[in-house]
């Protein structure tokens, strides 16, 4: 007499052939090799993603050098305000060695040197930004006409 558990075992194993058997292990097999598979590609577009996050974050990356020159702007335009010209001409200066095509670092270079008296000076960085940028030119124009007011000789009566 067998009980209602050996019976079943006994059922399953008359229902399934050698040869289904050798199917599905191969089918598993299969199975197991996609999984893995598809977990290395996985692996690789992590890294890659991170790497492309990391790259766009260095200082010569995009989202790098955006958050620079803003922090750049945002400390130079405090320097000026508070009429710290001479370390605003200093970091301007600086600014434009590590970046020359930045307009943004002549703007302040030249505003530095506006506010320290040096008309020329200012001149020649008013002047290179319009030759750099001429989409400043209602900016810069402003800039220019004062300086040359204060410039020209004063008529004495």
């Amino acid at each position: 007499v067998m009980t209602e558990l050996e019976r079943i075992k006994w059922l399953i194993k008359m229902s399934i052939s050698p040869d289904s058997t050798n199917a599905v292990i191969s089918e598993l097999q299969s199975i197991k090799w996609l999984l893995i598979i598809l977990v290395v590609i996985l692996f690789v577009f992590i890294v890659l993603f991170f790497a492309v996050l990391k790259k766009m974050h260095d200082k010569n990356g995009l989202f790098g050098r955006q958050l620079y020159n803003k922090k750049q702007q945002a400390e130079l335009e405090e320097l000026l305000v508070k009429g710290n010209a001479i370390a605003a001409k200093f970091s301007a200066r600086e600014w434009t060695k590590n970046q020359p095509g930045e307009p943004y670092s002549h703007w302040f270079l030249a505003k530095a040197h506006y506010q320290l008296g040096e008309m020329i000076e200012a001149k020649k960085s008013f002047t290179h930004l319009l030759a750099m940028s001429p989409d400043w030119e209602k900016a810069i124009t402003p800039w220019l006409e004062r300086i040359e007011s204060e410039m020209s000789p004063k008529l004495v009566k």
